[in-house]
């Protein structure tokens, strides 16, 4: 995915990526990435039919939603909390 800054390194903009990237960008949570507010919300959800139809979209997010388990050595209730929580809950918000 290509980012570029609109208004310096605080303030970036998308300028492409792959759908994969797209939806990874586009779910990740807001104070994870606060540049995938409402400005980039309404932009990408005005323009995904350009690059794929309703179904891969849905379909995207539904794999999205499914995070992958904890990986081994870090605390669960924190990676639930802090990662696939947060996920999750910007799927359904999408959604």
């Amino acid at each position: 995915m290509q980012l570029v800054d609109s208004d310096g390194p605080a303030k970036r903009a998308v300028k492409s990526g792959n759908l994969n990237q797209l939806i990874l960008y586009f779910t990740e949570a807001q104070s994870a990435n606060p540049s995938a507010g409402a400005e980039f919300t309404d932009a990408f959800m005005i323009s995904f039919q350009t690059f794929c139809t309703p179904y891969q979209f849905v379909r995207k997010l539904c794999e999205r939603y499914k995070v992958p388990p904890c990986p081994p050595g870090r605390d669960k209730e924190d990676y639930d909390a802090n990662f696939k929580l947060p996920i999750q809950l910007r799927v359904i918000k999408i959604l």
